[in-house]
């Protein structure tokens, strides 16, 4: 068993797929070990895909049926034996010291439940584009350049306020983690949801600065489908009135705050409603805008 196991869920995208495993083959280090878990997607030679590396590292499964993304999420996370594992998407790729990175955070901070690293963002081809959520972010997250720890009330709300976290970038430590750790009944905000519960329960996530991760954007990712459809901007203000509620109920008034005004998630949806006023899509501004009416205002 390796110290640290990558699970890349997988659904469709053969050729980021193998663009996301020949990352992994490059890495720094060799103490790592991965599964592709295809959740009954509609391009089953991703099988064949991993058995033509030939790289007795990297194994496969296939779902019988389609579990969800959280489903299937947690169906790697229960796959994987390592003491640290990471969910590497299967249209993103891995700077070569991600491993490396990790795992010294991991050996330096035993009793962090996760670790994560910066991340670049690219487009379909691997070069670097222009995202303005992730500008936005470099501006919200904690000051320091270097190593920073994300805990309690402060870190929830600094969290929350900016999204800082890139979170396909995360490594946790398995023994931390609750049982099916993922809740099905999100289909976006899985990963911030899990985020928020780990730190209510006193959980730390240490952070390093070095971009170790290449977090892929394109049309076909079910981020930028559900960003399209405004699903994504429903279940973020959804998430974040569940997380003001119990923030509340535990006397973190900082985060509550934060999450009560959801000014990232306001200021995204201001500015998906502006560009599609510029585009001359009136009827799909006014739809976008319709979003923050009856919310409350900081």
């Amino acid at each position: 068993m390796s110290a640290l196991g990558f699970a890349v869920p997988f659904y469709s995208g053969l050729p980021y797929l193998e663009r996301a495993l020949r990352s992994l083959q490059a890495q720094s280090t060799s103490q790592w070990d991965a599964v592709v878990v295809d959740d009954a997607g509609p391009e089953p030679e991703s099988g064949d895909l991993v058995h033509e590396l030939r790289d007795p590292r990297i194994s496969y499964v296939r779902n019988d049926a389609n579990l969800g993304l959280a489903g299937n999420w947690n169906r790697c996370l229960e796959l994987v034996e390592a003491d640290f594992v990471t969910l590497l998407h299967g249209d993103d790729e891995l700077g070569r010291d991600y491993a490396a990175v990790v795992l010294d955070a991991h050996r330096r901070h035993p009793d962090a439940v996760a670790v994560h690293t910066g991340a670049r963002v690219v487009g379909r081809s691997g070069g670097p584009i222009f995202s303005f959520p992730d500008f936005f972010k470099r501006f919200t997250g904690p000051r320091r350049g270097g190593e920073h720890e994300t805990v309690g009330d402060r870190g929830l709300a600094v969290v929350l306020r900016g999204q800082f976290i890139f979170f396909p970038s995360v490594s946790y430590t398995a023994r931390l983690l609750p049982p099916r750790p993922f809740d099905g009944s999100w289909r976006q905000v899985v990963d911030l949801d899990l985020i928020a519960r780990l730190l209510f329960d006193g959980h730390r996530i240490v952070g390093m600065p070095p971009p170790a991760y290449r977090y892929r954007r394109h049309q076909e990712s079910q981020t930028a489908l559900l960003t399209a459809s405004r699903d994504r901007f429903r279940e973020e203000f959804a998430l974040y009135e569940v997380i003001a509620r119990r923030a509340q109920s535990l006397g973190w008034t900082r985060s509550a705050a934060v999450a009560r005004r959801a000014r990232i998630v306001r200021a995204h949806v201001a500015y998906r409603a502006l560009g599609a006023a510029l585009r001359g899509n009136l009827r799909e501004a006014g739809s976008t805008a319709s979003l923050l009416r009856g919310r409350r205002q900081a």
